[in-house]
C-alpha cells in the first residue's frame, strides 16, 4: 500500500524528491516497451539525478534508456541523439560492451531515417568492437542489422547471405527472439520479388514470437501478412491478419505501429472496394498521426488518401489531396527521411486518373464535403492550439515551483541543515564548522576571488583536511559546492534588489566568481534557474 501512495506522489509531483534513490538501468528496462511512459520518467529522474551529481555512469545509462525510448515512440532523430550522449560519455569509452550496443542502436535510427551513410558507420564501429570482444552474439546481430542495410540499398544477395549466416548462429543457441528477427527481416527482403516466399518467413516469424508473446513484433509479423495476402489478392487471410494486428495494436501502446497496421488496412479494403470501411480506418489513422506524429507514414497516409478520393470519384478532393501530398513528400525528401516510393505510383498516374475523374466528377459532386474538411481542420487546429497553450502553461507552472523552492524572504544559513545530536567525537569538527560559519558571515570570505580551502584553514589556523572534513560532515557538501552555495546566495539579493543598476558580469564578480558565464552555469545549477529568468519570475510573482 505504502509503495502505491509513494508512486502515485511521483506522477502527481514528479519534481518532489523525496530522497528515494535514482532508479537503476535493469528498472527502467524492465518496462520498455510494455509501459513507455513510466519508463520515460523513470529515465528523466535518474539522468536529473546524474546530471546534478555529475556522475558519469548513470548519464551514460540514462541516455541509453532515453534513446531506447524515444525509439518506440517513432522519434528517431530525438532517439539518435541520445545514443550519441551516452557514447560520448566516458563509461561508454571503458565499458565497450555498452558501446557495442549503443552503437547499433544508434545505426538502427539513422537508418530509418535514411542516413544510411551514417548508419554504415556505426554499425562497422559495432562490429569491430564484437569482433574484438569475441563476442559471438553481438557479431550476429551486427550481422542482422547490416543485412537490413544492405536491403534498403538494393543489395538483397549479400542482405540474404548476412542474414542467413545470423540466422544458423540464434538456430544453433536457440535465441527464439533473435532467430524470429531473422526471419522477418528475411520477409523484408523477398518482398519485392517473391510474395509467397516473404509468406513463408513471416509464418515462421509468427510461430517464434506468439511462443515468447513479443508483442511489438507479433503486430509487425500480422500487418505484413496483411501486405502480401493483399498484394496477391488474397483478401480473406488479408483480412484476417489485419484484424489480429488492429486488436493487438489497440491494447498496446506501440505509436508508429498503429498507423502502420492502419495503413496496410486500408489499402486492403481499397483493392476490395470497400471504401465505406476504408474512409473509416483512414479517419482514425489520421488521428493516430496527430497523436503521434511520423513524416514517413504521414506520406503513405496522404497518398492513401489520394488513391481513396480517386476511387470515390471525387474530382475537387483528389487535386487537393494530390497537392498536399506533393508538398509533403518534398518535405519529407528534403528532411533526409526515406520511403517506400514505389508505394507512390499513384503520383505519375495523375493525368490518366484526372480524365477518368472528370467524366465521374459530373455525376458525383458534393458541396457539402468542403465545408466538411475545411470544419475539421479548424477543429484540428483549435485542438493543436489548445494543446500548445496547455503545454505552456504547465512549463510556466513547474518554473514558478522551482522560483519558489529557490525564493524565500531570507535565505536560511546553511548550519540550519545539521543535525542536532552531535557525538563526543565530533565536538571539534563541529566546532571548526561554527568557526567557519562566523568566518564566512561576518567577514564574507566567500566573496573572495578564487578562494580556496588552504584560504579557510590558514584563517583559521588549523589544515585544509580538517576544514574538508567539517564541511563535508555538517554541510552535507564538499567545500567548492558549499562557497558556491552562499556565494548563489549572496547572488539572488543583489539580483532582487530595487533599482539594481549592475550588470550579471558586475554582480558575478562582487560574489567571487571569475566570469559571468560560471557564474550563470553555477546559479543554474544550485537554482534550477538562470540568473535573469530568476528575476523575470521574481518580477512576475511579486
Amino acid at each position: 500500500m505504502l509503495k502505491k501512495i509513494f508512486f502515485l506522489l511521483c506522477f502527481l509531483l514528479p519534481n518532489l524528491n523525496i530522497g528515494q534513490k535514482p532508479p537503476t538501468l535493469k528498472e527502467i528496462m524492465s518496462f520498455i516497451p510494455s509501459d513507455l511512459e513510466k519508463a520515460r520518467r523513470l529515465a528523466d529522474i535518474l539522468l536529473e539525478d546524474a546530471l546534478k551529481n555529475n556522475v558519469d555512469s548513470s548519464i551514460a545509462k540514462s541516455s541509453y534508456a532515453l534513446g531506447l525510448i524515444f525509439y518506440y515512440q517513432d522519434r528517431n532523430i530525438v532517439s539518435a541523439k541520445y545514443f550519441q550522449n551516452a557514447l560520448k560519455q566516458a563509461y561508454a569509452k571503458e565499458n565497450i560492451a555498452f558501446s557495442e550496443k549503443c552503437l547499433n542502436n544508434l545505426g538502427v535510427n539513422y537508418e530509418i531515417v535514411g542516413k544510411f551513410d551514417d548508419a554504415q558507420i556505426a554499425y562497422h564501429k559495432s562490429l569491430k568492437i564484437a569482433e574484438g570482444r569475441k563476442d559471438s552474439f553481438g557479431i550476429a546481430q551486427t550481422w542482422i542489422n547490416i543485412a537490413m542495410l544492405k536491403s534498403k540499398v538494393g543489395d538483397y544477395k549479400n542482405a540474404l547471405r548476412l542474414n542467413k549466416t545470423a540466422q544458423n548462429y540464434f538456430f544453433n543457441i536457440k535465441d527464439t527472439s533473435n532467430l524470429g528477427l531473422t526471419f522477418l527481416n528475411a520477409s523484408v527482403f523477398y518482398n519485392l520479388f517473391d510474395k509467397e516466399k516473404a509468406i513463408e518467413e513471416l509464418l515462421k516469424g509468427k510461430v517464434l514470437f506468439e511462443t515468447i508473446r513479443d508483442t511489438s513484433n507479433i503486430i509487425k509479423i500480422y500487418s505484413n501478412l496483411t501486405d502480401n495476402y493483399t498484394a496477391l489478392e488474397r483478401y480473406a487471410e488479408a483480412e484476417y491478419y489485419f484484424i489480429q494486428a488492429k486488436n493487438l495494436s489497440s491494447r498496446f501502446e506501440t505509436y508508429g505501429f498503429n498507423a502502420y497496421v492502419l495503413n496496410n488496412g486500408i489499402e486492403l479494403y481499397i483493392k476490395k472496394k470497400d471504401l465505406a470501411t476504408a474512409k473509416g480506418l483512414l479517419k482514425e489513422t489520421e488521428n493516430n498521426l496527430l497523436k503521434y506524429p511520423n513524416p514517413e507514414k504521414y506520406t503513405h497516409f496522404l497518398a492513401l488518401k489520394v488513391k481513396l478520393n480517386a476511387y470515390e470519384g471525387n474530382l475537387p478532393e483528389f487535386e487537393k489531396s494530390l497537392k498536399k501530398y506533393d508538398e509533403e513528400n518534398v518535405k519529407v525528401m528534403t528532411d533526409n527521411f526515406t520511403s517506400d516510393y514505389e508505394q507512390w505510383s499513384i503520383i505519375y498516374e495523375k493525368d490518366e486518373l484526372t480524365k477518368s475523374l472528370k467524366k465521374l466528377a459530373k455525376a458525383n459532386k458534393n458541396k457539402n464535403r468542403t465545408i466538411i474538411l475545411f470544419t475539421i481542420l479548424t477543429i484540428i487546429f483549435i485542438i493543436l492550439l489548445v494543446l500548445g497553450i496547455v503545454f505552456y502553461l504547465k512549463l510556466r507552472a513547474s518554473y514558478r515551483k522551482i522560483f519558489q523552492l529557490n525564493h524565500t524572504p531570507q535565505d536560511k544559513p546553511i548550519h540550519d541543515k545539521i543535525v542536532s545530536d552531535i557525538d563526543g567525537n565530533d565536538q571539534k569538527l563541529y566546532l571548526l564548522f561554527t568557526e567557519i560559519q562566523q568566518l564566512m558571515e561576518s567577514e564574507k570570505f566567500y566573496l573572495k576571488p578564487s578562494i580556496t580551502i588552504s584560504d579557510v584553514s590558514t584563517a583559521l589556523g588549523t589544515n585544509d583536511k580538517y576544514i574538508s572534513l567539517s564541511v563535508n560532515k555538517y554541510a552535507r557538501m564538499n567545500f567548492n559546492h558549499y562557497i558556491n552555495t552562499l556565494r548563489v546566495q549572496e547572488a539572488k539579493k543583489l539580483l532582487l534588489e530595487p533599482n539594481r543598476n549592475s550588470s550579471i558580469q558586475d554582480i558575478a564578480m562582487v560574489c567571487g566568481f571569475g566570469n559571468a558565464s560560471s557564474f550563470i552555469r553555477v546559479f543554474k545549477q544550485t537554482t534550477g534557474l538562470t540568473p535573469a529568468y530568476y528575476v523575470s519570475l521574481s518580477k512576475e510573482m511579486s
